[in-house]
């Protein structure tokens, strides 16, 4: 079998990605910096990678929602700092857990380098107070926290993007060797999370907490092949956890997945009820309507 770390050292030390096709295709965009050159040099020292363009910094923490149509944002350095740090996650997990399956190697993933958890990595480097983006309008209270950590974990993998756009794959390797991997990986956190909706059910039940309610937050591509669906699972009006699947039953499952792992203690999910079955777990939905 062909192992990941051969197919990383074939890799290229530079990438091979021009830094134009990294710029937002709009005619009215402006590649002037909305960072100061002070900023940007602080931050490319705290951060001990020599960029040779700083713009591309710049863009990285830049979200669509500040200013869209007009300056370059990282939607596209995200793109593609999500697929270098995923392959270079599954190297590290795969290599180093080889005894787990697929899915306890993506539910460890999720756990440990999902949105939030990467938004706790661009916070020690500061990110908060760099990036420009607009919170919804109808949520600014304390800066829409939930939404912050969403922008910041998107920002941080633009920023894995622009360093492996600028510096090459070794470098984004590198940095990603030194500031992520030596992380603390909990396998409990993984652990009893076969039949999740049961499970939190179960849990739920036992805490008295309100009815859960599952909505389908966001959709592309219905009526294609190739759906994808983003569930939010609440109580009360509180977001618990969330999820994508290409179906609105498997994006369920992965939001009582994320709701087990950011909110409820494995001891929780190991006491939980074993009367619930294989079975009741494919007909428990907490969709009022699909």
């Amino acid at each position: 079998m062909l192992k990941a770390s051969l197919i990383l050292k074939a890799l290229p030390q530079r990438s091979l990605i021009s830094a134009s096709a990294l710029y937002s295709t709009s005619s009215k965009a402006s590649l002037n910096s909305l960072h100061s050159q002070e900023q940007l040099s602080l931050l490319k020292a705290r951060l001990d990678i020599p960029f040779n363009n700083l713009q591309i910094l710049s863009q990285a923490l830049t979200h669509k929602s500040f200013d869209h149509a007009r300056v370059p944002t990282n939607e596209r350095l995200q793109w593609i700092g999500t697929k270098v740090l995923n392959l270079y996650i599954a190297d590290f997990l795969l290599s180093k857990y080889s005894d787990l399956s697929a899915i306890q190697l993506q539910d460890l993933h999720q756990a440990h380098f999902g949105l939030f958890k990467l938004a706790e990595f661009a916070k020690k480097f500061d990110l908060q107070n760099n990036i420009l983006w607009n919170p919804p309008s109808n949520n600014r209270s304390a800066h829409n926290y939930e939404g912050l950590n969403k922008v910041l974990g998107k920002s941080f993998q633009a920023l894995i993007g622009a360093i492996y756009s600028d510096q090459g794959a070794l470098a984004a390797h590198k940095f990603i060797q030194n500031h992520l991997l030596p992380s603390p990986i909990d396998l409990d956190l993984v652990l009893d999370l076969d039949n999740p909706k049961s499970k939190l059910l179960s849990i739920a039940s036992s805490k008295n907490l309100t009815p859960l309610l599952s909505r389908i937050l966001k959709e592309s591509t219905r009526f294609t092949s190739t759906p994808s669906y983003l569930v939010g699972l609440f109580a009360d009006s509180k977001k618990i956890g969330e999820g994508f699947g290409s179906s609105p039953k498997l994006a369920e499952s992965n939001a009582a997945k994320d709701s087990l792992i950011r909110y409820f203690s494995k001891d929780d999910r190991s006491q939980a009820s074993a009367s619930l079955s294989e079975a009741s777990e494919d007909s428990i939905t907490f969709f009022s309507t699909l």
